[in-house]
């Protein structure tokens, strides 16, 4: 059997990837602890950010929504307001938004989730043209790899489904993020949300072209 993949930071070595032969000893250590490890010939600090074993991509499923839509709210308001004002933060993520609107919307799109021993951290759909609508992660799950699998996910489901180029429209946030798996910026664009204009991009990537 394989062994879990763990995602991990140094904080001696900017950027270190601990190796999966240290996978079996971090699954009795929290989310965001840190601990001594060997790496090389040098003993760091590191920072668990993410073990794979505790997390799940599934499928949508009818009652998902309601967790979905917190989320959402989680992810616009303790994520993506370090780079929008608070206008534009309420215009965008209302937390008043009539639930039975946000439910039908969510069974159209039927997104991939990412749960965490039972709790839902993200979840992000891909559309049969290759449009990426909404991809959210959690504040509670924020930098702990679970973007990083839905991403794979959802380039999972192009290759079985035959898309040839994905695209999203992404905020100021998320867009260094995009930039990370491939995509690049196709143009700016400033959508107005309740009167309240913002900021995002549209990015593309060709999946003809492996990064």
């Amino acid at each position: 059997m394989a062994q879990p993949t763990a995602i991990i930071e140094s904080t001696g070595v900017e950027g270190c990837n601990g190796s999966s032969s240290l996978a079996p000893a971090l699954a009795t250590i929290g989310h965001g602890q840190t601990f001594l490890a060997q790496y090389g010939s040098y003993t760091h600090n590191f920072k668990l950010l993410f073990y794979e074993e505790s997390m799940e991509i599934r499928r949508f499923r009818t009652g998902d929504e309601s967790a979905l839509f917190q989320v959402f709210l989680s992810a616009v308001h303790d994520i993506a307001s370090r780079d929008y004002t608070t206008a534009q933060i309420e215009a965008w993520a209302q937390a008043d938004r009539a639930p039975e609107v946000w439910a039908s919307r969510m069974r159209e799109l039927r997104p991939f989730i990412a749960e965490a021993e039972g709790e839902i951290a993200g979840y992000a759909d891909i559309q049969p043209n290759g449009y990426i609508d909404h991809f959210f992660v959690s504040g509670a799950y924020s930098r702990q790899g679970v973007g990083t699998l839905l991403m794979s996910r959802i380039h999972d489901e192009a290759e079985l489904l035959g898309i040839s180029e994905l695209t999203a429209e992404v905020s100021k946030t998320a867009e260094p993020f995009f930039l990370r798996h491939g995509f690049q910026v196709v143009q700016r664009g400033f959508p107005i949300r309740q009167g309240v204009i913002l900021q995002n991009a549209l990015m593309r990537k060709d999946l003809h072209h492996k990064t």
